[in-house]
């Protein structure tokens, strides 16, 4: 858009009785300046059919414009998309050759709002690019950490881009640039690509029960024909030796029904669990039968915008009632419960396709509440924190205590132990298929 206009004109003079006419081609009014893929307007009433319309850069380089529209008072024409932004001549091919005045060329704005980039995907897979502005010219460029770059191809559609990332892209983070009208746009969003995600097939927490022995709950999701989630309880001895000691067993009895065919543990609360996904398969409510009740306790469970789990709430006689509250800073899980996280190092990271720690520690803190945390173990709940939290504040009728917190990784960046210490080792152990 225009932001000023100047004039460029030849005084007209008098010499004796002869009157020297300006040169009419300066009464042209040229904006101060524009932007790439932008149009000018020219104002002036003397272009004809026959004009065109050049931009000569100060090294001397010209790039011809693409005349929109001429009328009786003026001419539209378009800066190109490729026109590196500065200074620029703008010059008319009309009867001979016509310095019109100076422009400014400015680098365009950004012509996609709200986008949204997934923070992580497989080789292979294809991801959607949100947001408003697209149209069927946008590529995506990815660029890796060493410059190599991967230009690829997008399907347009109303609600933004898809990409498929190529089966053989090494692992690793890429940096994301919009590719639209031939002009390049880096997004302040990277996207991470693995080979192959891993499974979760157990988590399991460790730590002192009496004396020199240990004790481990352990959740393991055990893959067959049907699908059983099993949690047990052992004894580690000081010597090494582990007894085994009750377990539960759920059974899958649909794609999204468990049934607890094994109780093993008194305390155990929930007898099945039924879950509904919505299209993009993540829960949006779980039907809970509880021994001594009669029927099932609907809960519901609602997301932020952003897909992070906020709260499940179910309906009792006084009204509607919250279950689990969840809060989020920055992407990443700050409370649950009675337990507080510090994410102290933002340079320590989870795996991206990995499951979440915090989630893990949960899920056998409170193992009698196993409802909330199979969609967990089977994947289903897959928005994760991206940072790992670097302590932990658990609250109690004692008051608070913080614990730092550490981590073993596998040979593919997953966490393979949370550790932590408050008068004993304690530890979350996850196992992955």
């Amino acid at each position: 858009m225009a932001l000023s206009m100047t004039v460029s004109c030849v005084e007209s003079q008098i010499e004796g009785d002869k009157e020297i006419q300006k040169d009419p081609v300066s009464e042209c009014l040229v904006p101060s300046s524009a932007r790439c893929g932008g149009e000018v307007i020219l104002q002036w009433n003397g272009f004809t059919d026959e004009a065109s319309v050049i931009l000569r850069s100060e090294s001397g380089a010209d790039e011809t414009a693409e005349i929109q529209v001429i009328t009786e008072s003026g001419l539209i024409f378009n800066v190109p998309w490729s026109l590196a932004p500065g200074i620029y001549k703008v010059v008319l091919i009309q009867d001979g050759e016509h310095v019109l005045g100076e422009i400014g060329i400015l680098a365009p704005e950004m012509p996609v709002s709200g986008i949204s980039v997934p923070s992580s995907c497989l080789a292979g897979e294809s991801v959607v690019i949100s947001g408003t502005g697209f149209n069927a010219s946008s590529s995506v460029l990815l660029v890796g950490d060493e410059g190599i770059e991967y230009m690829l191809d997008c399907v347009y559609g109303p609600g933004g881009i898809s990409i498929t990332i190529p089966s053989d892209m090494p692992e690793g983070g890429y940096d994301v640039v919009l590719v639209q009208d031939g002009y390049e746009w880096p997004l302040d969003s990277a996207i991470y690509v693995t080979a192959a995600a891993k499974e979760l097939a157990s988590v399991a927490y460790q730590g002192p029960y009496m004396g020199s022995t240990q004790i481990i709950y352990t959740w393991s999701v055990i893959d067959g024909d049907p699908l059983k989630i099993v949690l047990s309880e052992a004894l580690v001895n000081a010597d090494g030796t582990v007894d085994e000691g009750s377990y539960d067993e759920y059974v899958a009895v649909s794609e999204s029904g468990f049934e607890l065919t094994v109780d093993g543990f008194e305390s155990t609360n929930d007898l099945s669990m039924t879950y509904h996904l919505d299209e993009d398969g993540r829960v949006i409510s779980s039907d809970v039968l509880v021994y001594g009740n009669s029927q099932p306790t609907d809960f519901t469970w609602t997301y932020s915008p952003d897909g992070y789990l906020e709260e499940i709430t179910y309906i009792s006689k006084s009204g509607l009632r919250s279950f689990r509250a969840l809060s989020y800073q920055d992407g990443n899980l700050m409370r649950f419960r009675n337990t507080s996280f510090e994410y102290a190092d933002p340079s320590l990271k989870n795996h991206p396709m990995a499951p979440d720690v915090v989630w893990g520690y949960m899920s056998v803190m409170e193992k009698f509440d196993p409802f909330v945390y199979f969609p967990y173990f089977l994947g289903w709940y897959d928005v994760r924190s991206a940072a790992l939290p670097t302590a932990m504040t658990i609250a109690s009728g004692q008051g608070t205590v913080t614990l730092p917190l550490d981590y073993v990784f596998d040979e593919d960046g997953y966490v393979v132990e949370m550790k932590w210490s408050d008068g004993g080792a304690n530890k979350v152990m996850f196992k992955y298929r």
